[in-house]
């Protein structure tokens, strides 16, 4: 809910330029995080960032979180 609705959730200053110029070089930009994936896609809903990451993937989606090599 916080990242669905709270004020102040948004992208550091320049990571989306850089995700355009990474891209534009022919370079895949993927997330890793620690949330699950329910939480993962609001946040890349509420950034607009589906068009700018190639991949990403969630705790909940693979067989162990970290410190395991799966994510």
């Amino acid at each position: 809910d916080h990242y669905r609705n709270a004020l102040g959730v948004a992208a550091y200053d320049g990571i989306e330029t850089l995700f355009e110029a990474l891209r534009a070089k022919g370079v895949k930009v993927g997330l890793n995080t620690g949330f699950d994936a329910e939480t993962v896609n609001v946040i890349l809903d509420r950034l607009d960032w589906r068009s700018r990451v190639d991949g990403w993937s969630a705790s909940d989606l693979v067989p162990e979180g970290r410190p395991a090599p799966y994510m």
